[in-house]
C-alpha cells in the first residue's frame, strides 16, 4: 500500500472512530498527560499499543515524545498493513507486530520486539471489548 493512499485509509479510520467516541482525542490527551507526569524523560520510554488498528495511540505517543519508542500489537493485517503504510517506524522508534492477544505468547514477541525485558506503559483504546471476558483477564 503506498503512503499516501494508507494515510488517507487512516484519516478515514480515525474519523470514523472519533465519530463513534466524541471524546476520543480527551482520552488519548489524558493518556499522553499521565506518561509525562510519571517519567522524567522521553529517553528510555517504551509504550505498548494494545489492539492498535493503525496505530493512533502509537503515533501521539511519538509526536509528542520525540525520543520515546512504541511497540504496536494487533491480530488484524490491514489495520496493520495501513498503520505501517500511514506512519512507517518512526526512525525505527515505531515496531510492529502480528499477533492474536488471546495467545499468551503475545507478550514475549512484545518484548521482543522493544527489546526490552519490560516496557513503561500499555495503553489500548477500544479493542479490547472484542475479546471474551476470560481471555480478557489473561491478557
Amino acid at each position: 500500500m503506498e503512503p499516501t493512499e494508507a494515510r488517507a485509509w487512516f484519516d478515514r479510520w480515525e474519523a470514523q472512530q472519533s465519530g463513534i467516541i466524541g471524546v476520543r482525542e480527551e482520552r488519548f490527551r489524558v493518556m499522553l498527560d499521565v506518561l509525562a507526569a510519571t517519567n522524567d524523560s522521553d529517553d528510555h520510554l517504551t509504550v505498548v499499543d494494545l489492539a492498535c488498528g493503525p496505530g493512533g495511540i502509537s503515533a501521539r505517543v511519538l509526536d509528542r515524545f520525540p525520543k520515546a519508542r512504541a511497540v504496536a500489537v494487533d491480530f488484524d493485517p490491514v489495520l496493520l498493513a495501513i498503520g505501517r503504510g500511514a506512519h512507517g517506524d518512526h526512525d525505527g522508534r515505531l515496531h510492529w507486530v502480528e499477533h492474536d492477544l488471546r495467545d499468551p505468547e503475545w507478550a514475549h514477541k512484545v518484548l521482543a520486539a522493544a527489546g526490552r525485558d519490560d516496557v513503561d506503559a500499555v495503553l489500548t483504546s477500544t479493542a479490547l471489548h472484542w475479546i471474551p471476558t476470560g481471555a480478557l483477564i489473561d491478557v
